[in-house]
């Protein structure tokens, strides 16, 4: 079940800082054989980054990272037993392209202009191939999530073997 990030329901607000993320215990690729959780990860640290033009991963620094609690949850699951809680904005790299629950505030990130909504029917792009979608729930609880803002090189990762966005915020001129 999805409960398997240790969610706890509290008080639900709105977010409290502009950024997407995901639960604890989110699996980060470090290198193609080797994860940490995303609450683990540090400025300073080195993970398997993607670049989706070449499909070729390389190690990029991670510049910036975050910690904040969150109430606009998304759960998705996965045709292969996995699953992921994440903000509703956070980015996954379909076969068609960028897509997430909420595209509107996806849109503000570097690197995210061209955004789709995410459904059930999407192949996600993963670290071995694609993975479909057979469920989007959207539980009413507030958790804190862990983000990685920016990477060194590019701006995509992988998350439970997910590729995923790095957040970083434009700047007023772009």
């Amino acid at each position: 079940m999805i409960a398997a990030t240790a969610l706890k329901a509290q008080d639900v607000r709105h977010d409290a800082l502009e950024v997407y993320c995901f639960a604890a215990n989110t699996k980060i690729s470090i290198t193609e054989t080797t994860t940490r959780n995303i609450e683990e990860i540090k400025k300073g640290d080195h993970i398997l980054a993607y670049d989706p033009e070449t499909k070729e991963t390389f190690q990029a620094e991670v510049l910036e990272t975050a910690t904040v609690p969150h109430d606009n949850i998304v759960c998705y699951t996965f045709d292969d037993g996995r699953h992921i809680t994440a903000t509703d904005d956070h980015p996954l790299l379909t076969t068609h392209g960028w897509a997430s629950s909420n595209p509107a505030k996806t849109a503000k990130y570097k690197g995210f202009s061209k955004i789709s909504t995410i459904t059930d029917r999407d192949e996600i792009i993963t670290d071995d191939g694609t993975v479909g979608i057979i469920a989007i729930s959207r539980p009413y609880q507030r958790i804190n999530t862990y983000a990685i803002i920016k990477l060194s090189k590019g701006n995509a990762f992988f998350a439970n073997g997910l590729a995923v966005g790095a957040e970083e915020l434009k700047q007023k001129n772009e």
